[in-house]
């Protein structure tokens, strides 16, 4: 039993010891896919593609930490499920810069959860045929975003990390037919176009480390 207990407090120590030497300066990069959801017609005709952020995070011991980085995101219409009256083609791309405040907290040495928001401010470019026939250009619309985001972390070596991450993204505006440049509603109900367009986005990261802050004694 007393073997027990000292090995207890030997392990205690050494993890203890391991969860001080954690990250400071970090640069990331999460690849993901946008999934549409909410708006009927927004998860009805358009399809996933890609969203990728990098970023730079600076952690404080407490395991509060700040972020700052650009985001891309890509959706495509999806052929087969746009109406055969207005086959239009093209896609919706944004892109933009964001703010992350989360919460890192390393449970071990190789493990760590991440739960954070980026308050993010975007442009939204609705590339279309339809719309280079009416207006010669993309429709274009810019929006302030809001992203929770879950990340679980897996370190490799002293320097480097993949995580498994998890966001809900939603940007203040409402996509309709007419974003794409098409001049009905599609059979869908427009009181469903909602003010916000919303995706949730599953994906993987992978995070190089800097520096790490010194153990205490």
């Amino acid at each position: 039993m007393k073997k027990i207990v000292e090995l207890f407090f030997v392990f205690s120590f050494f993890f203890s010891a391991c969860a001080q030497l954690e990250p400071k300066h970090t640069f990331n990069v999460e690849v993901g896919i946008p999934v549409p959801v909410a708006n009927p017609f927004f998860k009805g005709v358009m399809k996933s593609v890609v969203n990728i952020s990098p970023y730079y995070q600076y952690r404080l011991k407490s395991s509060l930490a700040f972020g700052v980085g650009v985001n891309y995101s890509h959706l495509q219409i999806d052929k087969f499920k746009i109406p055969n009256a207005e086959p239009v083609k093209g896609g919706m791309h944004s892109g933009g810069v964001f703010l992350k405040v989360s919460h890192e907290k390393f449970h071990n040495e190789q493990f760590a959860t991440d739960f954070g928001v980026k308050f993010g401010y975007n442009k939204n470019y609705f590339e279309t045929d339809y719309n280079d026939t009416i207006y010669g250009k993309a429709q274009t619309v810019n929006s302030f975003s809001v992203t929770p985001t879950l990340g679980f972390i897996l370190s490799v070596d002293e320097f480097t990390s993949y995580r498994f991450t998890i966001a809900y993204a939603v940007n203040n505006f409402g996509f309709s037919p007419s974003r794409l440049g098409m001049n009905t509603n599609g059979g869908f109900d427009p009181s469903k176009f909602s003010t916000f367009t919303q995706c949730a986005i599953f994906g993987f990261g992978f995070t190089h480390y800097f520096s790490k802050n010194k153990p205490t004694d």
